[in-house]
């Protein structure tokens, strides 16, 4: 039962992949899955090559000599897991998201904020990452991914009840009608 989670942490010049695996509700150590790991990186973004690089079979692994920015796992959803990045990482992905977002193919792309959203509902991840990420939001044009970032903002939105935060929930409802009408389509506006 469950499925795996890899979280990925980076430590100097190297990438730890630890696996753990999620039943329903909660994270246990029920047994470890042989877990086939591919990845693109930010010199090597090569998001057609879904070869396994790496069999995780045990509870963690390494990848050595790693000198680049950022590393995506599960290159367009081709595995069966979840992928969490430590916040580095995360923010170094997010960061290429808002320099030029087609480095990352859109299936990559789609996958990536599949976790997000998979892991905030978790509460696996923090929120200022959510946050970062709504500067991607006006230059993503794929209705699909928007599709997913909707569903991540909405996520948000949810934990965003607070005065405080109208002046953001109004931007948020602004950004995406106009995303929505540039793109004509006829589904899913928020409701904040």
């Amino acid at each position: 039962p469950g499925f795996p989670v890899i979280t990925v942490n980076r430590s100097g010049n190297k990438i730890i992949l630890t696996q753990k695996v999620g039943s329903l509700h909660k994270f246990e150590d029920l047994k470890l899955y042989a877990i086939p790991v591919n990845y693109a990186t930010s010199s090597d973004p090569n998001f057609h090559n879904k070869t396994t690089k790496l069999w995780l079979t045990t509870q963690s692994a390494e990848i050595k000599n790693f000198n680049d920015d950022w590393i995506i796992l599960n290159i367009q959803q081709s595995g069966f897991y979840l992928v969490n990045y430590d916040d580095n990482l995360t923010d170094a992905i997010i960061e290429q998201l808002i320099t030029n977002h087609t480095v990352i193919n859109d299936k990559s792309r789609v996958s990536f904020l599949y976790n997000l959203r998979e892991l905030i509902e978790k509460e696996e991840i923090s929120g200022h990452q959510i946050l970062r990420l709504l500067a991607y939001l006006k230059y993503e044009k794929n209705p699909q991914i928007l599709k997913h970032l909707s569903f991540i903002i909405f996520g948000l939105s949810s934990h965003l009840q607070d005065e405080n935060f109208m002046s953001l929930k109004i931007y948020l409802k602004e950004t995406l009608t106009n995303i929505y009408a540039d793109q004509n389509l006829k589904e899913g506006i928020l409701e904040m």
